[in-house]
């Protein structure tokens, strides 16, 4: 592979190429059709992409909240992925929201096969294990459970860029450990985990309390200058890039219906997953697809096929590494777990990887633990209430996996390698998890297309039901919410104004609904309104502190505006603006009016995005020019420890 060329980083025949293209694309193929949708919410990703889009287009920036002709003012970019759809947003506007999404699935399963390969290719020899750890991650259940029965699809685009930043986190600092730097993974780690957090914001939190943890252990064990700047400086990226976010969640976040702890600690604890321990954990360490809800009433249930398992086949390949490392004696066995947590002799060469081993052993059993048993959560403050379903913690998990088999084998690297024996039965094991890992999926992409077949039997193909109608409406009218769309309630602010009135029986109720200005996207047009005798009148302007309604030019006072129900919606009850007004004339109008700090962040953010993304890019065409692959071959052994 000639210097200059981009495949340089990545140096590998066609063959290899096509073998490894046909890794990422098996898992996406029920969504080669662009047609295709598998659940609502599905819809209503399309939906934001199409609408920060076409505001870019419009206005060259990107939109606070959503103004539709159903509400105005929903304040949804403020608070969840307005980054990830803005980015998206763009593409699509040249080939579209559903063909972008698929590109975006497809290049980020192959780089984030190409980071965990490229992880293990650094501390083992073995052939085609690098390959088959980074196969097993891409064909893990959980992660397409999201994509295609959830439909949670900005969580399953943050749990890839998680994936890939801590994929660059653990070789940055086995490099920093043995006195080399990388300059990639300096800033791969920082901006891949922003980018993560940027896409959804649950995943910032629990991520980023797994980030912090794993940051703060290795630093004990690498005091040195040059990872502590690592550490301050990608911070200090990160804060500014969610700076918007970060000041907004702060200011609102005790008042928004979404942030309730009462709630979020119900939700979390029994209503997420409501089966006993035992159930849980029988459900989430199967080696294949598996829920008992669709067990019991098929595709008849919402969301079906809500398969939450852990990467049994990886966690399979860490004991038997570990097994390995008891010289596949049971006796030997037998000390190392009574002696438990020995796992490595403590040498100088050795402390590192065991520190990494103790880290992540306990992170796999806390996040086990909250995933099988939510109440656990409450030993740790309720900090996880928030994530609204246990089963999140399956990302983090894995992630523990990923980091005890990378440990695992970093110490056979530093002690001599594998044995012909143990590489012979290694190798056994290996197709066997490949195998396993290779049923799994297609019993998951079986239950992704039950998802389609189910839209039929709910008669989705009916122009008179909702998903069908959210799917037109959002194609031939942007400005249309769906009517799949259910988070204009989650992040309205109703503690501003006043309940409704106590005398609204006998006032006349008037709906004034104000109107978007078809010559500007995202723009409103003043409304007039005559009104023959005093009547309450009802807007549709979605209460939050930051939404003005003005009366002939005047933004009304909040102590004179309600919060009143508003059933002009197909699914679901939100609240907007009410007031009362005397007989007359009057000019209603919208307008959004945010906190100057929360704007000057908002620009801030987006140039030290766009700055970090042009250094990422800088590094890897220096790379390419300077022919320095990043897919290198693993360094020399420390010797035996």
């Amino acid at each position: 592979m000639e210097k200059g060329s981009i495949l340089y980083l990545y140096p590998l025949s066609l063959r290899a190429l096509l073998l490894r293209l046909f890794i990422v694309a098996l898992p996406l193929l029920p969504s080669v059709n662009t047609s295709t949708y598998f659940d609502g919410d599905w819809v209503n990703n399309l939906w934001m992409i199409q609408y920060q889009g076409y505001t870019l287009c419009d206005q060259l920036a990107s939109p606070a909240v959503y103004n539709t002709t159903t509400i105005v003012g929903i304040p949804g970019p403020l608070f969840y992925s307005e980054k990830f759809y803005a980015i998206l947003g763009v593409a699509s506007l040249f080939i579209g929201p559903e063909l972008v999404l698929r590109l975006c699935f497809l290049s980020l399963l192959f780089a984030q096969l190409f980071h965990i390969e490229r992880l293990f290719t650094q501390v083992t020899t073995v052939r085609g294990l690098p390959l088959c750890v980074a196969t097993l991650v891409t064909w893990s259940i959980y992660p397409l459970t999201n994509l295609y029965n959830r439909s949670a699809l900005t969580e399953f685009v943050a749990a890839m860029l998680f994936t890939i930043a801590f994929a660059s986190l653990l070789l940055f600092a086995w490099h920093l450990h043995r006195n080399q730097f990388s300059l990639y993974d300096f800033v791969v780690a920082g901006l891949f985990s922003t980018l993560a957090a940027a896409a959804h914001s649950l995943t910032a939190l629990a991520g980023g309390f797994f980030f912090a943890f794993t940051v703060v252990g290795i630093f004990f064990m690498l005091p040195r200058a040059r990872y502590v700047w690592f550490v301050l400086v990608n911070t200090l990226l990160a804060i500014l890039v969610l700076s918007p976010w970060i000041y907004a969640v702060l200011l609102f976040r005790s008042r928004m219906p979404i942030t309730d702890p009462v709630a979020n600690a119900r939700n979390f604890r029994y209503v997420g997953w409501p089966y006993d321990a035992f159930t849980n954990f029988l459900t989430r360490t199967s080696p294949f697809p598996i829920e008992f809800r669709a067990l019991m009433d098929g595709t008849k249930i919402p969301t079906p096929h809500q398969d939450a398992q852990i990467l049994m086949p990886l966690l399979v390949l860490v004991a038997f590494l570990y097994v390995f490392r008891s010289r596949i004696s049971w006796q030997g066995l037998r000390a190392h777990v009574t002696s438990l947590p020995v796992f490595f002799p403590v040498t100088s060469e050795n402390r590192f990887l065991q520190v990494l081993m103790y880290l992540f052993l306990l992170l796999f059993s806390a996040f086990f633990i909250i995933c099988i048993y939510p109440v656990a959560s409450v030993v740790f403050g309720g900090l996880f209430d928030i994530m609204q379903f246990s089963y999140r913690m399956i990302t983090y998990v894995n992630l523990s996996l990923i980091a005890m088999a990378f440990a695992l084998l970093a110490w056979f690297h530093a002690n001599g390698g594998l044995d012909e024996r143990r590489t012979q039965i290694l190798t056994y094991v290996m197709v066997g998890c490949l195998s396993v890992s290779g049923v799994s999926l297609y019993e998951k992409l079986v239950h992704a297309e039950a998802m389609i077949y189910a839209r039929y039997l709910q008669g989705v193909a009916d122009p008179g039901n909702e998903e069908y109608l959210a799917r037109i409406d959002y194609i031939s009218n942007p400005g249309q919410l769906p009517r799949t769309y259910y988070a204009q309630y989650t992040y309205l602010i109703t503690d501003h104004v006043q309940p409704m009135p106590e005398n609204i029986d006998s006032l006349t109720a008037v709906t004034a609904q104000v109107a978007l200005d078809p010559s500007s996207f995202d723009k409103t047009l003043p409304l007039q309104v005559r009104l023959d005798k005093p009547s309450f009148v009802i807007t549709n302007i979605a209460p939050f502190p930051w939404n003005q309604l003005l009366i002939n030019g005047n933004p009304v006072n909040p102590k004179e505006l309600y919060a009143a129900p508003y059933d002009n919606y197909a699914t679901y009850t939100a609240f907007v603006y009410g007031l009362q007004l005397p007989a007359g004339e009057y000019t209603l109008a919208y307008r959004f009016e945010p906190n100057s700090k929360w704007v000057f962040l908002q620009g801030v953010s987006w140039l030290v995005l766009l700055a970090w993304a042009g250094v990422y890019l800088w590094v890897v065409v220096r790379k390419c020019r300077v022919g320095h692959p990043l897919f290198a071959a693993p360094p020399p052994r420390l010797g035996r420890g």
